[in-house]
């Protein structure tokens, strides 16, 4: 974020307890800047859909400015860079989700709008199986141009982390805590290689710990950055299927490695598939022909010039025509969910049919 002052009430709105990613970015909509939100006088904000009285008074509460001042110093020392939906580096893959974070916070080297995008999520505790397939399926990906996205736990993410370092695969770790710490510790040197060719991300404030309720948070971070999203094993409970699932509503795909039916550390990914949430993952082949990864870099604007236009996509171009729009805008000219535009725009971007611009703001290519 360029705009100092603006990233400084940023983190004063970030710290209003009950406001949320969704209601802060309602309320920079409404009054046009953090900096007028933090300014606004409680009556102002209590007549905004969502607030009320009871919030409208945690605005005046002492200590944000402070504490948005610290966390700038600390940024600076530990080289943090902090995007908004606003900022055109910020991805538009999580820009398309409703509850996209409205501040996502970056440190490493390799940091870059990644449109071909992959998370490979799976049990703290897997089977030599999963390991080696989870191996196969980076290397396999290797020659396509993909960036492994992940969590940085234990058993699954560390394997996807570790090969796609060893490969020079880009590689994006997403945590549940604030960038000035590891968890779990033993990933620290892990980390710091990540960050040499990809990058470590969160919407947490520095000295924020890897408590248990910022996971499942976490979790749709990992399925919002990316295109799809392959579970190599699970039980029926845990962070992976939390992913899985944000990853389906959010109309990615989702890919689920069968296991013995008798296993209960496959249970999740056998329960995925048989509703219908997750396609069978059989092959890394298998899964570049359905995410159409066959060609590194392709270059997706040349490509559409001679295809035929998805007729699901003509409303969206129509209402393009006249110029960009915010995403607020098509959901209301075409009377769609959210969630369903979302994955519509996500397939009509990787096509090249069009772009984003800063400001949540969709443009038709030319």
């Amino acid at each position: 974020m360029k705009n100092t002052e603006d990233l400084f009430f940023q983190l004063a709105l970030y710290q209003v307890e009950g406001i949320g990613p969704v209601l802060a970015r309602q309320l920079i909509q409404h009054f046009g800047s953090a900096k007028e939100v933090m300014n606004a006088r409680k009556h102002q904000l209590s007549r905004v859909p969502g607030i009320g009285p009871t919030l409208s008074k945690r605005f005046a509460q002492a200590g944000y400015y402070e504490r948005a001042e610290r966390e700038i110093k600390a940024m600076e020392r530990l080289q943090i860079t902090a995007l908004t939906p606003e900022d055109d580096r910020y991805p538009s893959l999580l820009k398309a989700c409703f509850d996209a974070p409205q501040l996502l916070f970056i440190r490493g080297e390799g940091w870059e709008h990644q449109l071909r995008t992959v998370s490979v999520v799976g049990t703290r505790s897997p089977t030599a199986y999963s390991l080696n397939e989870t191996r196969h399926l980076i290397e396999g990906l290797q020659s396509t141009g993909v960036c492994i996205v992940s969590g940085l736990a234990r058993g699954i993410d560390t394997r996807a982390h570790q090969t796609a370092v060893d490969l020079n695969i880009p590689t994006f770790a997403v945590l549940a805590h604030g960038l000035d710490r590891v968890y779990p510790y033993e990933n620290k040197t892990l980390s710091k290689q990540i960050e040499q060719n990809g990058c470590v991300i969160s919407e947490r404030l520095t000295g924020t710990l890897p408590d248990r309720d910022n996971f499942p948070s976490r979790n749709r971070i990992v399925a919002g950055l990316s295109m799809a999203t392959v579970v190599m094993e699970t039980g029926v409970k845990g962070g992976s299927m939390i992913t899985a699932n944000m990853a389906f509503d959010y109309s990615r795909d989702v890919f689920a490695l069968p296991g013995r039916i008798t296993e209960p550390s496959f249970q999740g990914c056998l329960h995925l598939i048989s509703q219908q949430k997750a396609q069978v993952y059989t092959s890394v082949e298998n899964l570049c022909t359905q995410l159409n990864l066959n060609q590194k870099n392709q270059a997706h604007t040349q490509t559409r010039l001679f295809m035929e236009c998805d007729p699901r996509f003509e409303p969206v171009l129509s209402c393009l025509v006249s110029g960009p729009k915010t995403i607020d805008q098509l959901i209301a000219q075409l009377n769609q969910p959210g969630s369903k535009l979302s994955g519509i725009l996500l397939e009509m971007e990787i096509e090249g049919w069009i772009h984003y611009l800063p400001g949540s703001r969709v443009e038709r290519c030319a």
